[in-house]
């Protein structure tokens, strides 16, 4: 029996992981995490077909820890930021994200992305 890959939701604010998480889970299951280290973990433990992810939250510890290993695991990566996409695509440049979605994003626009890049076969 094979076992759906999942989507990591990573944020910082409640709120936005229980609408997003409510969602996204229509496309496959959904993990969530508000820091950076508890995201790793679940990256370095589950089959992942994609990683949702704010750019910056309160604790930034962690990382660039946590795109290296999404990065090295091939996992399809979408940044969500409030910030500049310029700055952001430059900071982030050696991991290279699948996707960068500024705030505020439409509905349509996250779900294209997720449709998009979600690996079933991860």
């Amino acid at each position: 029996m094979t076992v759906q890959p999942g989507i990591l939701l990573i944020d910082d604010d409640m709120g936005v992981r229980e609408g997003l998480s409510e969602l996204l889970s229509c496309v496959a299951p959904v993990r969530t995490a508000d820091c950076w280290m508890k995201a790793r973990d679940v990256v370095e433990q589950e089959p992942l077909g994609l990683v949702v992810s704010d750019y910056r939250m309160r604790d930034q510890q962690g990382e660039w820890e946590l795109l290296a290993s999404v990065h090295a695991r091939c996992i399809p990566l979408i940044l969500c930021t409030g910030a500049h996409p310029v700055e952001v695509r430059s900071a982030v440049s050696v991991f290279r994200p699948d996707a960068l979605m500024s705030k505020p994003f439409s509905v349509d626009e996250m779900m294209g992305a997720v449709q998009r890049l979600y690996r079933k076969g991860a």
